[in-house]
């Protein structure tokens, strides 16, 4: 990423006519037009001590299109700032203006053009770099291009940073496994240093373990990374979970390291061995498990068990950051977003009818993805979710004890 910024041009000759200071391409909770959407945008501010009539001026995303859209008859006073809403909606009247193109997020060329209809007195050429979320881009101190995670329309820029460390990849990727083997990660930023854990914490530049190489698995894991560079924003969380079904069926009931009871509730991690070992369901029940999908919810242990912290113990009203995969048997289709956790069901929670707690799952920029893209339900169904519930089912259930007459166990 350090080497792409050299390729990052933008012209300003004098720095004494109007020029692009900073916009935001991929906006989904800042500043939002008089329609109430938070929609892209872009700042232009006259650093020269003159006002400027921008009538004739113009904003483009197309090199062959450089009077693509026009300013109507607006003067800019000296040293102020105007924003111009890129939302596609075409409007040169009222208290705002809004451009006849959206920004893209990917990247690509941008311009603020003279009335000439051909001198870029600001331009982003051949592209601006790909952009984040709730991300802003612009001009900083010294006139170097910077990413700006205060986003400022109609104010001057703060303090940037450079650029982003690329994702960290992962060979192979999550899924079921039945053998040991090595899991590889790599970054493309050179210089970038991978960090690494396996208890569910979040690596940062002071926790985790620095990758030297290959991995070994052999058992039930999460290995979660990401990468870090002086100068850069660290590459976000990648997570991947390594499932063995054998494994798993067996999982202790009292396994070490994790907490002996939920808030006075005596803990039991383990599959029932009554089933597991059944004469009927022995040697199926793996099988059974890789023969659907997968989910896998990876936090730190601390906000899934401890007392007093986790949200297990407490209960309702508390959120936990974590990580959401979805691992299908094949792992073609497997997905992973991150989002927050918390405990659902009313009076449920209480335990008065069984220990397993449903759980609901939330997506917002506060905990990472804004929403979980996948067609869980088909092709043709809803494939965005912002809130999903992991339903345990409990009044369905033959081990809640209450109601548990032939003819109320009919019922469910």
């Amino acid at each position: 990423m350090a080497l792409l910024l050299g390729l990052w041009a933008m012209a300003q000759p004098l720095f004494a006519e109007p020029r692009i200071n900073e916009f935001l391409a991929v906006n989904n909770r800042g500043l939002a037009d008089g329609d109430e959407e938070a929609t892209d945008w872009i700042e232009i501010y006259n650093p020269g001590s003159k006002a400027v009539s921008l009538g004739g001026w113009s904003l483009t995303d197309d090199t062959e299109s450089p009077d693509k859209w026009l300013f109507p008859n607006v003067t800019l006073g000296p040293r102020k700032y105007l924003v111009v809403f890129a939302s596609g909606k075409d409007r040169t009247e009222g208290n705002q203006l809004h451009t006849n193109f959206k920004l893209n997020g990917d990247g690509e060329y941008l311009a603020l053009v003279q009335p000439d209809g051909s001198t870029a007195a600001s331009d982003f050429a051949p592209e601006y770099p790909d952009q984040r979320e709730n991300i802003s881009f612009g001009v900083g101190a010294g006139g170097k291009l910077q990413f700006f995670d205060k986003p400022t329309p109609g104010r001057g820029n703060g303090s940037g940073f450079g650029g982003f460390v690329q994702d960290t990849k992962f060979e192979p990727n999550r899924g079921f496994f039945d053998a040991p083997f090595h899991v590889t990660i790599t970054v493309a930023t050179p210089g970038a240093e991978i960090r690494y854990t396996l208890d569910g914490s979040k690596p940062t530049a002071a926790n985790g373990k620095v990758y030297a190489g290959p991995i070994a698995i052999d058992t039930t894991t999460t290995l979660r990374a990401a990468a870090f560079k002086s100068g850069l924003r660290a590459s976000n969380i990648d997570t991947h979970t390594y499932l063995f079904a054998e494994e798993i069926i067996r999982q202790p009931a009292k396994p070490a390291g994790f907490p002996t009871s939920w808030n006075g509730h005596p803990a039991d991690y383990e599959m029932d061995p009554e089933v597991v070992n059944d004469r009927n369901y022995k040697g199926r029940v793996a099988g059974a498990l890789k023969a659907i999908p997968s989910l896998s919810l990876v936090l730190n242990r601390d906000d899934f068990f401890k007392t007093g912290q986790g949200i297990y113990p407490k209960g309702e009203n508390i959120e936990k950051a974590t990580s959401v995969e979805l691992i299908y048997p094949d792992t073609t289709d497997s997905i992973q977003a991150d989002g927050s956790v918390q405990i659902v069901g009313g009076s449920s929670t209480g335990r008065w009818k069984v220990d397993k707690l449903s759980m609901r799952l939330k997506f917002t920029s506060r905990f990472g993805d804004s929403s979980f893209r996948h067609p869980l339900f088909g092709e043709h169904a809803m494939n965005q979710f912002d809130t999903l519930v992991v339903d345990a089912r409990l009044n369905q259930v033959w081990s809640y004890g209450g109601g548990s007459g032939p003819s109320d166990q009919r019922r469910r």
